[in-house]
């Protein structure tokens, strides 16, 4: 079952169109994504002291490492689910991550009932990404 580019979830009285894990590519932004944590963080510690917290999320179409920065970080728990909103996607050490960004928000909205597929051959931040100079847009394929 294929899945669509983008799909909407009623929140309070305004409705927000959310992109699925498997339509994200790099440097797309502003993204909504609905996920599920999957496990629970990596944690690491910039040159100027900031702890980067990094966790395994997925949805039903894929998995992606999203980042979320110091006092964020540890709010966030395994099983839960989560909205980010006018986040954005990057490449770092040739991984695919999601962000929360600058204006960006990050909104718990439930927990334990996300089907997702954490299959390896859907992990999105494991894909090997490239653009493409004619066309301007990013393709990718399996390291």
């Amino acid at each position: 079952e294929k899945a669509s580019s983008s799909m909407s979830v009623s929140r309070s009285s305004s409705s927000i169109v959310y992109t699925p894990i498997n339509k994200l590519y790099p440097f797309l932004k502003p993204v909504n994504v609905m996920f599920i944590v999957l496990s629970a963080p990596k944690i690491s510690v910039t040159r100027d002291g900031n702890k980067v917290f990094q966790f395994h999320v997925g949805d039903p179409t894929g998995t992606i490492v999203t980042s979320l920065w110091d006092e964020t970080g540890p709010q966030i728990k395994p099983g839960d689910m989560y909205l980010i909103t006018e986040g954005y996607c990057t490449l770092f050490k040739e991984m695919m991550t999601l962000q929360r960004g600058r204006t960006g928000k990050i909104e718990r909205i439930g927990e334990f009932f996300m089907a997702f597929d954490d299959s390896p051959e859907l992990n999105v931040s494991e894909l090997q990404w490239t653009e493409d100079p004619s066309t301007m847009k990013w393709t990718s394929q399996r390291q």
